[in-house]
């Protein structure tokens, strides 16, 4: 768990890519193991840990904690419509410039957005 709040709380929302602004703390569940036998457990225990912890939560992610099979919805509910709209048609334009020299960290996704890619 993080404490967030302070300078970033007071910027206007719509100023830069972070959307929820007035949480005042952050929890992210990070399972690590390494043999892959053990995959369904850790992330059993860590899907366990957020169930138990998602009702005294606003609901809302941080997107750089986010796995690839959160889903669009979690992402959009993260920066809102408005915000998620913007960063969209910006990040689409931007990347269409320099698409030849795109990071190999970002690739196409579901219905054409374009999303990081998880390094494991």
């Amino acid at each position: 768990m993080m404490h967030l709040g302070g300078a970033p709380a007071r910027v206007a929302p719509t100023l830069n890519a972070v959307g929820f602004r007035s949480a005042q703390y952050v929890l992210n569940i990070t399972a690590a193991w390494e043999a892959s036998h053990e995959d369904q457990q850790h992330i059993g225990w860590a899907r366990e840990f957020w169930g138990a912890a998602h009702p005294l939560s606003t609901g809302i992610g941080y997107t750089n904690f986010m796995t690839e099979d959160e889903g669009d919805a979690r992402v959009r509910a993260a920066y809102g419509e408005e915000l998620y709209a913007r960063l969209r048609k910006t990040k689409t334009s931007s990347i269409r410039q320099t698409c030849s020299t795109a990071p190999r960290t970002f690739r196409r996704g579901a219905r054409g957005s374009w999303r990081a890619t998880n390094v494991r």
